[in-house]
């Protein structure tokens, strides 16, 4: 959808149509004759909390007054409980299970692939009350939000849903298909070699970042881990062909470009910025407070160190 009036079109029918549909199915309404139907129900607490997300009964109350319903407050607090959860989660995956699109346009070196998909996610805190619908992993409750956008055309697919806790390369966001002569980009938490050689025998090209503990064998055999293997390169541009992994011998092409002393000292400092502050969404301690797991530590040295690997 690609202008405010679609978006607004698919709204109206998310918030009546649909939601008339899904209330006894999520057993919301149980009898016709209920005034807060799923209709009613939905646009109130949601034109509400646009506006104000710690608005109260009373000003839900005066929303359904304007749609004309009018209900005490405690009728409106007796609407919410484990039906209204599904209600308003049936609606949700409605919502983002509509195609977005927008005007896009692939560079002319993507332009031979099968649609270039770009994936990556987000995880989001929720309050204590929502863990067991939504269990978090390093907190209490949270929800792993996964997207992926077509270059090409600008259309988002997904969005996908999952419990906090759930690794990201798992569900639906990793087995939804990708059509056969795609480029798929992610950054290196979807990867592993397995699934790299896996794309490339579904006829799918891919592109990442090369993490540093690879092992690099190149056209004469020789073993290499990637900054040695940098190190011994001549030139600004690296741009092979070899293979990583002593077991997996998985073909890639890969690409690094020399940057200045002074872009090296920028992103270095934007390296520890991301180790400093907290990932939106998630409840992090500041260093100081408690020290990052060994794994954690290992995984950011890694993304510092990272150049791109493909294979296409």
């Amino acid at each position: 959808m690609s202008s405010i009036s679609q978006v607004s079109e698919t709204m109206q029918t998310i918030l009546t149509s649909r939601a008339k549909a899904l209330e006894r199915e999520s057993g919301f309404v149980e009898r016709s004759t209920a005034q807060l139907d799923g209709p009613i129900f939905s646009q109130t607490t949601v034109l509400t909390w646009m506006q104000n997300p710690d608005a109260s009964y009373s000003q839900l109350r005066h929303t359904a007054a304007s749609l004309g319903v009018h209900v005490s407050n405690q009728a409106i607090e007796q609407r919410f409980g484990q039906a209204s959860v599904q209600l308003v989660h049936a609606l949700l995956q409605e919502t983002i299970g509509q195609a977005i699109s927008s005007e896009a346009s692939a560079p002319e070196v993507l332009a031979r692939f099968n649609g270039v998909y770009l994936q990556d996610g987000t995880v989001i805190s929720f309050p204590s009350s929502l863990a067991q619908q939504w269990p978090g992993g390093s907190q209490e409750a949270a929800l792993r939000v996964q997207g992926r956008l077509e270059l090409g055309s600008g259309s988002l697919s997904g969005l996908w849903l999952q419990a906090g806790r759930e690794p990201e390369r798992s569900g639906p966001a990793i087995t939804t298909p990708l059509p056969v002569g795609s480029l798929f980009h992610g950054d290196m938490n979807y990867f592993t070699l397995g699934e790299m050689r896996h794309r490339g025998e579904q006829g799918q090209s891919w592109l990442t970042q090369a993490k540093a503990t690879l092992t690099l064998i190149d056209q004469r055999g020789q073993c290499w881990d990637l900054l040695s293997f940098l190190r011994a390169q001549k030139g600004e541009v690296v741009d092979v062909e070899l293979f990583v992994g002593k077991r997996e011998r998985l073909p890639v092409r890969l690409i690094a470009v020399r940057v200045s002393p002074e872009e090296a000292k920028r992103r270095r400092q934007r390296a520890q910025e991301r180790i400093t502050h907290p990932p939106k969404g998630c409840q992090a301690p500041l260093p100081g407070k408690r020290k990052l797991k060994a794994s954690s530590a290992r995984a950011n040295a890694r993304a510092r160190r990272s150049v791109p690997l493909g294979c296409a």
